[in-house]
């Protein structure tokens, strides 16, 4: 399985689905997540979210999504600074490091505890990095481009002045 194309220090949106299948979760007490990006706002991210729907046997649950801006502090490797691409490779190291199983082909789904994102102990970088996350509406070129354009295409000179827009 191949990733998506990667932009570095790009803003977007970063989502986390659950594939529920109950007879796994039962016998295991872990569910089937993937975390994963678009170069967009909130309503394209959520759209490539559920275009995962077509390509899933089991029932799609959308369980968190939010904002990542250029320019972000990962928390590691320390004083990294980037965009979704970078807080989504973030994230995947944390669930390696928690030596949380992938499933399936490839490296895009885990199977993570069933109260990861309710039980703030499970996993508090999870629950810091949704935390600290900036409103949708907070993100300048979200504020330019709307909810649904790619980032990735902005000119030099749109993301000076993406940044330069910042308070």
């Amino acid at each position: 399985m191949t990733q998506g194309y990667k932009r570095q220090n790009e803003p977007g949106g970063i989502y986390i689905i659950a594939a529920h299948c109950p007879h796994f979760e039962a016998a295991t007490g872990m569910m089937k997540i993937k975390i994963g990006l678009a170069y967009k706002g909130k309503r394209g991210t959520l759209e490539r979210a559920m275009e995962h729907k077509t390509s899933c046997p089991d029932d799609l649950t959308l369980l968190a999504s939010f904002a990542v801006d250029d320019m972000t502090s990962i928390p590691m490797p320390e004083h990294t600074i980037g965009g979704v691409h970078e807080m989504e490779r973030y994230l995947h190291a944390v669930m390696v490091a928690y030596d949380w199983a992938h499933i399936g082909q490839g490296t895009e789904w885990f199977a993570v505890p069933c109260d990861l994102l309710t039980n703030e102990d499970k996993c508090p970088e999870l629950m810091q990095v949704i935390a600290n996350a900036p409103a949708w509406d907070d993100v300048t070129c979200f504020q330019r481009l709307g909810h649904n354009t790619n980032t990735t295409k902005r000119t030099a000179a749109e993301k000076r002045k993406d940044r330069a827009g910042r308070c």
